[in-house]
């Protein structure tokens, strides 16, 4: 049991601040916050377009359009861990 707990911890540590990313940045593009309006009542922060690029092309804003793979491929693992931490926290609960 020990085991898993650290497990779940040290996964927790890696992929927690992804997870918080992706949800914060998915409510803000809920509610269109990171794209300004055609008729210029509202202009987005360049920082609101820079992260919903990450969530919504999987790349740094100003990089190639090939060049996601990689965060591609992180955004698996941290999927796949955020999946594993969670049956780790079941089991443990």
């Amino acid at each position: 049991m020990k085991n898993l707990r650290a497990i779940h911890l040290y996964l927790g540590c890696v992929f927690a601040p992804l997870l918080i990313l992706f949800t914060v940045t998915g409510a803000w593009q809920m509610f269109d916050l990171h794209q300004s309006k055609k008729d210029g009542s509202y202009v987005a922060p360049k920082i609101l377009k820079a992260l919903s690029s990450i969530h919504m092309n999987q790349r740094l804003p100003g990089s190639p359009h090939e060049s996601g793979g990689l965060l591609r491929a992180f955004s698996l693992v941290a999927a796949i861990g955020l999946v594993t931490t969670t049956i780790l926290g079941i089991v443990m609960a």
